[in-house]
């Protein structure tokens, strides 16, 4: 018998948290990354590395729960653990840091968000090359920091570098590369460069017509696809379909749907009644 204070119980926890988490339990979920951090702290120290990947568990959910501070104040806690481990210039820095950016972006804090995703860019060039899947991740990251910064040229540049290693890199129905692609499509949108924009977000909607995608992100990139159509007078009646079919797919009773389909509406609305 290994006892109820080992470190292979406090792995335990921590898998029963991330079932909980995908069964979207999220209380249960919490209650168990909770113990497992608690159980690492006293048997393996504060200093410890499962302590960091318990940490990190708890500030992902707490950010789905949309408690932000929370999630940041356990992201952080992690990040300097992993700094005492490896030195500021391990790849598992680097990750934590990107994880603290992208909280930061989901405050709508995209200055902090940069800041934390640039420095973890420039890590995980350093530690996995280039070329990288994670890399590509954190360039996507930044794209969507600085279009949200008012600036769809950087953004452009950046997820066109995305796009570029994901394609390298992963499958072809990967969902990061997804959003690489959406991105790139509404930064080129912005520009005013609507025959482009529709091209790349033709290659969206191929990705996001899989199965496993839910309907936020096929709507979002239908509506967007809608836009240049009209944009462009290539196409107008499969603009109007296709903004028709992104307001049918979703729930009005989710927030974020509801606000969506609002967008639609007004859309469909001016362009029909002109």
């Amino acid at each position: 018998m290994l006892g109820e204070e080992h470190p292979s119980v406090g792995a335990a926890l921590n898998s029963l948290g991330a079932a909980h988490d995908a069964l979207g339990d999220s209380a249960t979920a919490l209650r168990e990354y909770q113990s497992s951090l608690e159980l690492r702290e006293r048997v393996l120290g504060v200093d410890h590395p499962d302590v960091a990947v318990s940490l990190n568990n708890l500030g992902y959910m707490y950010r789905d729960l949309r408690e932000f501070e929370r999630s940041l104040e356990h992201l952080d806690r992690a990040m300097r653990v992993l700094v005492r481990v490896y030195g500021d210039d391990h790849v598992n820095v680097g990750m934590a840091l990107a994880n603290l950016g992208a909280t930061y972006y989901e405050m709508k804090r995209y200055l902090q968000a940069q800041e934390q995703l640039e420095r973890a860019l420039a890590i995980l060039e350093r530690s996995l090359g280039p070329r990288h899947s994670n890399v590509a991740t954190i360039l996507t990251n930044l794209g969507n920091v600085h279009y949200a910064l008012g600036a769809p040229a950087v953004a452009l540049g950046a997820f066109e570098r995305a796009i570029a290693i994901f394609d390298d890199t992963v499958s072809s129905g990967h969902a990061d590369l997804a959003v690489a692609v959406q991105g790139a499509g509404d930064s080129l949108a912005q520009l005013g460069r609507h025959g482009e924009a529709a091209t790349v977000l033709e290659r969206g909607l191929a990705l996001r017509s899989a199965d496993d995608v839910g309907p936020f992100d096929r709507a979002t990139t239908e509506i967007a696809l809608a836009r240049e159509l009209w944009a462009t007078g290539t196409d107008r009646p499969r603009a109007l379909a296709l903004a028709r079919a992104a307001r049918e797919r979703l729930d009005m009773s989710n927030p974020e749907d509801a606000q969506l389909v609002a967008e639609i509406v007004a859309w469909l609305r001016g362009v029909t009644e002109r």
